[in-house]
């Protein structure tokens, strides 16, 4: 699935169908929380708060599942960003990283959370949904992160 709003809709769809099928089944639970988050930080959120709320709950059921379960940990930071706790989204990122080193994504937001604190930057990095104006080129939700800018100072909005 590439990355547009349809696209995060249908994953958040299928997650759900998994956890009615299995209450227990951790990556859906997971699954609905960082999907959903990155709908809201990519700025495709049909409801804000409704999403915000939804990414919550579904994270707070993963927690109650595995706590420590590296994608878990993942969907926590992306759930903190998403409500724009940036201190709590880097920690949540670099916690990932030491769960799972090889997740390469974690590691990249993680350091451009660090890089943007160097900087003094008031909201650390914010990620973008299209390259050079072609959205074609985005294909994958870690390129909407790779494609992620530090940014200074520009208020509330994603």
């Amino acid at each position: 699935m590439g990355l547009d709003p349809d696209n995060f809709a249908a994953r958040i769809n299928l997650c759900e169908q998994a956890a009615r099928l299995d209450p227990r089944n951790v990556d859906a639970w997971s699954g609905i929380a960082s999907n959903t988050a990155s709908r809201l930080f990519l700025g495709w959120s049909p409801a804000r708060s409704n999403d915000l709320r939804s990414a919550t709950a579904a994270l707070q059921r993963a927690l109650e599942i595995n706590p420590n379960d590296h994608y878990v940990v993942f969907a926590k930071g992306h759930v903190a960003f998403a409500g724009r706790d940036y201190a709590e989204a880097h920690e949540a990122y670099v916690y990932a990283t030491e769960l799972n080193p090889s997740r390469a994504l974690c590691h990249q937001l993680a350091g451009m959370d660090a890089l943007g604190r160097a900087q003094g930057l008031s909201i650390p990095f914010r990620p973008v949904g299209i390259v050079g104006g072609d959205e074609s080129r985005l294909t994958t939700h870690g390129q909407a992160h790779i494609a992620a800018r530090l940014v200074e100072g520009e208020g509330e909005k994603c």
